[in-house]
C-alpha cells in the first residue's frame, strides 16, 4: 500500500514540477498584500468579500511569506504536495467505499496527472481549491469511519477554505448511499449545524460580496449551458472513448456506477452561475474531476482486454503528462510574466510614480501589490494608465513580455 501511495506522490510531483520557475501570477500579488494588511486589521477580509470564506489560504499565505518571504517556489511547492495528499485521499476514500484498492490506486494516479483542473494547483490564489477539497475528503473519510467528531470539525475547515464546500451536505449522504449503507438522517446534525450557522453568515454577507455586485456570478438560464459545456470538457475525450467501447461490447452500465458519475454535475452546481463565460475556469473543476476520475478508472478495468486496460491507462497518464508539460506549464508562465516582467523593471528604478498602460490585469491591486513588495516602493506611487504629470510609464508589450519605458505627459 505505501508503495502505491509513494507512487501517485512521485507522479503529482513529476506532473507538476515545471511549475516551481513560474511566480506569481495576478491574485497571488494582492493574496501576499493582504496577509500583511490582516497584522494590523484581523477583520479585513470582511470588507472584502467572499475572501472572509478563504481564511485557510490566508493561514497558508502568511505562514510561507512569513518563512520565504517573497520566493514563489515554496508556495508552489506547498500546494503540489497539497495536490499529491488529495490524489492519496482520494485513493484512500475510493478504495473504501468500492471496496476495490486496485481502483483506488488508479483513480489516485489519475488525477495526479490529470490537466483539466490544473489551475488550481499552477495558480497559487486558486489554492482554496485545493485545500477546499483536501478537507472535504477528509470530511467524508472521518465520516465514513464513524469518527463524527473530526468530520465536523474537518468540515469546518472545508467552508472557510471556500464556501461551495457547502456542496458537501448534499454530496456526502449520496456517497454513504452508494457505499451501500442506509443513511440515518438524525446523524447528519453535527455536519447540518455549522452548515447553517454558515449560510445565514453568507446570506448576512451577501450584499457586500464583490462577486455578486460585480456580476461575476448571477442566477440566470446560462447556468445549464455552463454545466453542460463543463461537463463536455471536463470528460473529452476519455469518458467518450470507455463509454463508446461499452457500447461495442454491450457492457451494462450498474446503477452504483451510475449514482457515482451524477456526483460529478452535482460538484459543479456552485459554479454554473458564472457570468464571465459559458465554461466552469478549470480550477473549480477540482472537485468534480475527483468525482468524475474513479468513474473512468472504473470503466476501463471493466474492459474485457487487458491489453486495451493497460494501453488506455498508459495513454491516459502519457497524453496528460506531456500536456502538462508542454501546453499548461507555458500557458501559466505567460500569465504570471506581465507581473514577473514588472517586478524586474521597477528594481531597476528607484522609488517614484509610475504609470502602467497596457497592464493585462486591469486592476490596480496588482500592479501596486507588486510594488509594495520591493524596497523602497509604497503602494500609492503605483497605478494603471491615469492621467499622471511627469510619471515614468511603462507600457507593457505582450509580444516581446517587456515593458517599454518613456516619461508620461
Amino acid at each position: 500500500m505505501w508503495k502505491g501511495r509513494l507512487l501517485i506522490l512521485a507522479v503529482a510531483v513529476i506532473a507538476y514540477l515545471p511549475a516551481l520557475n513560474n511566480g506569481f501570477i495576478a491574485d497571488d500579488w494582492v493574496i501576499l498584500h493582504r496577509v500583511d494588511v490582516l497584522k494590523v486589521d484581523a477583520l479585513y477580509l470582511n470588507e472584502v468579500v467572499p475572501e472572509n470564506f478563504r481564511l485557510t489560504s490566508y493561514a497558508v499565505f502568511g505562514l510561507l511569506k512569513t518563512l520565504f518571504g517573497y520566493n514563489a517556489a515554496p508556495f508552489y511547492i506547498f500546494n503540489i504536495l497539497l495536490h499529491a495528499l488529495n490524489c492519496i485521499l482520494l485513493s484512500v476514500l475510493v478504495g473504501e467505499i468500492a471496496g476495490d484498492s486496485r481502483l483506488g490506486w488508479i483513480s489516485g494516479l489519475f488525477l495526479a496527472v490529470f490537466q483539466a483542473p490544473q489551475e488550481a494547483v499552477v495558480w497559487l490564489a486558486a489554492m482554496n481549491e485545493t485545500l477546499s477539497v483536501f478537507f472535504m475528503m477528509l470530511t467524508m473519510l472521518f465520516w465514513l469511519r464513524g469518527r463524527q467528531a473530526l468530520a465536523a470539525f474537518a468540515f469546518i475547515a472545508a467552508l472557510y477554505s471556500k464556501e461551495s464546500a457547502l456542496i458537501l451536505i448534499l454530496l456526502l449522504p449520496l456517497v454513504e448511499t452508494n457505499r451501500g449503507k442506509s443513511v440515518g438522517w438524525r446523524d447528519y446534525w453535527i455536519l447540518a449545524l455549522p452548515a447553517m450557522l454558515f449560510s445565514v453568515f453568507f446570506i448576512l454577507t451577501l450584499s457586500a460580496n464583490f462577486q455578486i455586485g460585480h456580476g461575476t456570478y448571477a442566477l440566470s438560464p446560462q447556468g445549464m449551458l455552463v454545466l453542460f459545456k463543463s461537463l463536455h470538457r471536463l470528460i473529452w475525450p476519455w469518458g467518450y472513448l470507455v463509454i463508446a467501447v461499452f457500447v461495442s461490447q454491450g457492457w451494462p452500465l450498474t446503477r452504483r456506477a451510475v449514482d457515482w458519475a451524477l456526483l460529478v454535475p452535482l460538484a459543479m452546481l456552485p459554479y454554473i452561475f458564472v457570468r464571465y463565460t459559458t465554461n466552469i475556469p478549470s480550477r473549480q473543476t477540482y472537485l468534480a474531476s475527483a468525482l468524475f476520475l474513479p468513474v473512468l478508472a472504473a470503466g476501463i478495468l471493466s474492459l474485457k482486454s487487458k491489453e486495451f486496460r493497460v494501453g488506455l491507462v498508459a495513454a491516459f497518464m502519457g497524453f496528460n503528462l506531456v500536456y502538462m508539460w508542454r501546453v499548461k506549464d507555458s500557458q501559466m508562465e505567460a500569465r504570471a510574466l506581465p507581473t514577473t516582467a514588472l517586478v524586474e523593471t521597477l528594481r531597476n528604478y528607484s522609488p517614484q510614480d509610475v504609470r502602467i498602460r497596457g497592464f493585462e490585469y486591469p486592476v490596480d491591486l496588482v500592479p501596486k501589490a507588486v510594488a509594495i513588495s520591493l524596497p523602497g516602493w509604497r503602494w500609492d506611487q503605483v497605478d494603471l494608465d491615469v492621467p499622471c504629470d511627469k510619471c515614468l510609464l511603462l507600457e507593457w508589450d505582450r509580444a516581446s513580455g517587456k515593458y517599454a519605458v518613456s516619461e508620461m505627459k
